[in-house]
C-alpha cells in the first residue's frame, strides 16, 4: 500500500528577510492562521471580458456609442492592468492572524489592521512580497511503501 508522506512543510511562523529583518537579535515575525490554496491567487482587480460589454452589444458606429465604447475600453485596459496585482491587503486578511516584535515608529505593530494603518506602504509592498512568496511555496511530499 502506497503512503503520502509529508517531507518539509512550511511553518505558520514567517520571519521575513528585507530590512534585515531576519539578521536582528530579535526579528519581527509573521504568524499566518493559514496558507493560501495552491490555485488561490488575490488579484487587485478581476479581468472585464471586452467582448461581452454593453458598450460592444450596442454599438451602432454614432457618436456617442463611439464615445461609450473608448471610454469602456480604456477603462477596462486600466482596470485589467489592475488585475495583474496582488491585493497584499485581502491576501493579509485571509491568511495572516498577526505579528509579534514589531514596532514602527514607537507603535506597536499587532494585527494587519495596525500593519496596513501605520507601516509605510514602500515598507508594506516589501514585506508584504516577502510573506506572499513563502506562503505560495509548495510543501513537499513523497510517497513510500506502507510497512505491514
Amino acid at each position: 500500500m502506497a503512503l503520502l508522506k509529508s517531507i518539509k512543510m512550511k511553518d505558520k511562523t514567517f520571519i521575513f528577510n528585507c530590512f534585515g529583518n531576519s539578521e536582528t537579535d530579535n526579528p519581527v515575525k509573521v504568524h499566518f492562521k493559514r496558507f493560501p490554496m495552491v490555485d488561490e491567487i488575490y488579484p487587485y482587480a478581476d479581468l472585464d471580458p471586452l467582448l461581452e460589454s454593453d458598450a460592444v452589444k450596442n454599438f451602432d458606429g454614432s457618436k456617442e456609442s463611439q464615445n461609450k465604447m473608448l471610454t469602456y475600453i480604456l477603462t477596462t485596459i486600466s482596470k485589467n492592468a489592475d488585475s495583474n496585482r496582488i491585493d497584499f491587503k485581502k491576501f493579509f486578511n485571509d491568511c495572516v492572524e498577526s505579528f509579534s516584535d514589531f514596532v514602527f515608529d514607537d507603535k506597536e505593530i499587532k494585527t494587519v489592521k495596525d500593519f496596513f494603518d501605520f507601516v509605510p506602504d514602500h515598507a508594506i509592498f516589501m514585506i508584504a512580497m516577502d510573506c506572499y512568496l513563502y506562503a505560495k511555496e509548495i510543501d513537499m511530499f513523497q510517497m513510500d511503501e506502507k510497512k505491514t
